[in-house]
């Protein structure tokens, strides 16, 4: 059997969510995958020095002709083309015009169906000097007329074409099982859960005072502080949680507390800047941007709270990495959040300033709460691993490849 991996995710140099979930899954089958299987990692350049010893089962191809944009449609379809798999895995599913009927992906979540408005309609791909035309019309081909090259036609055109295509859906938890068969009117015995994991080789309470005390130096927050990771953006209500701190540091005369976001810019970040701006936090709201692992996990571990009040999550990586890490969570109490947390965090209602304010007041102010939670957490976090999500994946493809060599359809 040959099983091709879309690996160009994982391959990013700066990696988020599903980055890192592409990421550990394949790094995970390194240590699972019979070696009498076959496996091709399709990527957009040289594979990255940390995926570690690659077994001699699996081989990396760099899809790196021209054009360089539309990757998944132009490039992978015409490797599938020429050289195609007998299964393939795409961890985030985008999956190319040409695959095998015999193709897997997982669709992480359907926030952009709920939220439109969240998501960008400037065009996400193209060079200004005629790239963004040709990815307009390619586009334009590929979906019969009915997208075009924004943020938000992007993940609709990808998600329906997955949807329709892909012999079996994986999906990171049972409310994004929820969504998508009640949003696409997908039979539910199409769509498998598996739920994400963390790196627990570096995600844990244990503190390293030397190194967290230089990161801490380096972007200046001091020794009180919370922590929020993900893009700075209005799918992540940035703003709404700038204004719920602001409200409670006035409210406890808390001078010196600090709010760290970690994360790239994102859509929306000019409110963020300009909410930033109006309540005078410019000292105290931090915005380092993407940071490495390291450096993000001191943080973290120093963090008094760790404040997620996204308003649409199909599951929430950071969440377990706060857990691990012994650091009190504030969080939504809508969508997967409930579901991963369970009673280890304090939960609020992310379209209520006012309620997120009081929350993070409370928070702030009652130790023993933020130690149960701490203790809660300890146990939440050991449901999930990768280990364990690269095994039931590993399993779905078996059960996928076996039902097809047996002449399924």
């Amino acid at each position: 059997m040959i099983l091709g991996i879309d690996a160009s995710r994982a391959n990013l140099p700066q990696r988020t969510g599903t980055e890192w979930y592409a990421y550990f899954l394949i790094k995970n089958f390194f240590e699972i995958i019979p070696r009498d299987v076959s496996v091709r990692l399709y990527t957009k350049s040289k594979l990255q020095n940390d995926f570690g010893i690659v077994p001699t089962n699996v081989k990396t191809k760099v899809l790196a002709w021209p054009p360089k944009f539309l990757w998944s449609q132009l490039r992978l379809s015409g490797e599938m083309a020429l050289h195609r798999p007998d299964m393939l895995f795409v961890p985030a599913h985008t999956i190319p015009y040409i695959h095998p009927r015999n193709t897997v992906t997982t669709l992480h979540d359907v926030g952009f169906e709920r939220f439109p408005e969240a998501y960008s309609s400037s065009p996400i791909t193209g060079h200004p000097s005629g790239g963004i035309a040709m990815t307009n019309a390619l586009i334009r081909l590929f979906s019969f007329g009915k997208y075009a090259n924004n943020e938000l036609d992007y993940h609709r055109f990808s998600a329906r074409f997955a949807i329709s295509h892909a012999r079996r859906i994986l999906t990171v938890s049972e409310f994004s099982k929820r969504e998508i068969v009640t949003l696409f009117k997908t039979n539910p015995e199409k769509i498998s859960v598996i739920r994400n994991g963390y790196d627990n080789t570096i995600f844990s309470p244990e503190r390293f005072q030397d190194a967290e005390m230089k990161i801490r130096q380096k972007i200046g927050s001091g020794d009180e502080y919370l922590i929020s990771v993900g893009r700075l953006e209005f799918k992540k209500n940035t703003v709404r949680m700038v204004e719920a701190f602001a409200m409670a540091k006035k409210r406890l005369n808390a001078k010196n507390l600090k709010f760290v976001l970690i994360g790239a810019q994102g859509y929306g970040y000019d409110k963020v800047l300009e909410v930033i701006k109006k309540n005078n936090l410019s000292d105290s709201v931090l915005t380092p941007g993407w940071l490495d692992m390291h450096s993000y996990v001191h943080l973290l571990r120093g963090a008094k709270i760790f404040f997620f009040a996204s308003i649409y999550e199909g599951f929430g990586i950071p969440l377990l990495e706060a857990m691990a890490c012994g650091v009190p969570i504030l969080a939504s109490e809508t969508s997967s959040i409930p579901e991963i947390c369970g009673t280890s965090a304090l939960y609020c209602d992310p379209f209520n300033v006012g309620d997120l304010a009081q929350k993070l007041e409370l928070l702030l102010s009652d130790q023993q709460l933020r130690r149960a939670l701490i203790e809660k957490g300890y146990v939440q976090v050991q449901q999930f691993s990768w280990k364990r999500c690269a095994r039931e994946t590993l399993e779905i493809l078996r059960q996928e490849w076996e039902y097809m060599s047996v002449g399924g359809t």
